[in-house]
C-alpha cells in the first residue's frame, strides 16, 4: 500500500530523485499555504524546538524529547530500508 500511494502514486516511483522530490515537497507546503487558512496551520520546523508546535497546539511543552527521538531513529532505518528494497526490486535480472 505504501509503494502505491506515496512511492509510485506522489513521487511517481521517482522518490531516490533528489530534485524531483524536493520538487514535490515544495508543492505540497505552497498548497497547504495556498488552500488551509492561517489560524489553523503552522509550518514547522524541528529545529525550532518544542515551543512553536506546542503553543500551535495549546499543549505544555514536554520536558523529554525521547519519543521523537524514538521515532527519528525508526525512519532514519526505515526509510532508506524501503529504498533499498524498491531498487532491487526495479533493477534488472542479470543476463544468463
Amino acid at each position: 500500500m505504501v509503494d502505491q500511494l506515496v512511492w509510485d502514486g506522489l513521487f511517481d516511483g521517482r522518490f531516490s530523485d533528489r530534485d524531483y522530490a524536493i520538487a514535490v515537497f515544495e508543492r505540497h507546503i505552497e498548497h497547504a499555504r495556498a488552500t488551509c487558512p492561517p489560524e489553523r496551520l503552522l509550518v514547522f520546523d524541528v529545529a525550532d524546538g518544542w515551543e512553536p508546535l506546542c503553543a500551535f497546539l495549546d499543549v505544555p511543552v514536554p520536558h523529554h524529547a525521547a519519543p521523537i527521538v524514538v521515532a527519528s531513529a525508526v525512519a532514519m532505518l526505515v526509510v532508506p530500508e524501503q529504498m533499498r528494497k524498491r531498487a532491487q526490486s526495479q533493477a534488472p535480472s542479470p543476463a544468463l
